[in-house]
Order: C-alpha cells, then sequence, then structure tokens
C-alpha cells in the first residue's frame, strides 16, 4: 500500500476546521452558526483515494481529501465543515490511522 505521507513537509496546505452547531456566545446565549475549532496543515490527495487506500473499495470521484496528523487539538466528525482556499467542504468520511496514529484522512465534498 502506498503511503500517504512520506515526510511531515508534504503537509503544505492549511485548512480551518468549523462546527455549525449553535454555540454559546460569552454572553451565555445559545447562537447558530459557523464557529472556527482550530487551523491545521494538511496534503490534499490529487489522485484517487483508492491509489491510497485500496481497501477503501469505491471511487472517490467529485471528493477532496485532506491528509492531516492524527492528533488534533479536538477530533473532528461528519457534522464539521473544513473550509480550504474559499471554498467550504462538508465532511463525508473519516479515515483514521488507529494502527500507526500518524495520518488520518478526511474525506470531503465541496459544497
Amino acid at each position: 500500500m502506498k503511503q500517504l505521507v512520506s515526510n511531515p513537509s508534504e503537509l503544505t496546505e492549511v485548512i480551518d476546521v468549523y462546527s455549525e452547531k449553535p454555540y454559546q456566545n460569552e454572553g451565555g446565549v445559545m447562537v447558530p452558526g459557523e464557529r472556527k475549532l482550530f487551523t491545521t496543515w494538511s496534503k490534499v490527495l490529487t489522485d484517487l483515494l483508492k491509489d491510497y487506500k485500496t481497501e477503501a473499495g469505491t471511487l472517490m470521484s467529485g471528493k477532496t481529501s485532506f491528509v492531516i496528523r492524527h492528533d488534533q487539538p479536538q477530533e473532528i466528525d461528519t457534522s464539521m465543515v473544513i473550509h480550504w482556499k474559499g471554498d467550504k467542504y462538508s465532511i463525508n468520511n473519516i479515515l483514521k490511522d488507529n494502527s500507526y496514529k500518524q495520518y488520518d484522512t478526511v474525506v470531503c465534498t465541496k459544497k
């Protein structure tokens, strides 16, 4: 299997992870809307994901995949969105590297 990232210097793109759930502001009031959770470095996969993870089993056409470090300031889930280069991406799936705990793949669709 081809390695997703062979060197951390391959993480060249900055992405922002946002929550779309209502949150409590400084005044203690619940407000709707997006809230930035954190920023992280990523590698954007330009090839089909199947070239990297044959066990994924499906073509990932129309998807953008972001490879990020396994350890992040907050756990990512499918209720969050990613902002990259002025576009917003909904998270479809997170392929966690539970074996080596190095790099996870976040599979997204442009909104």
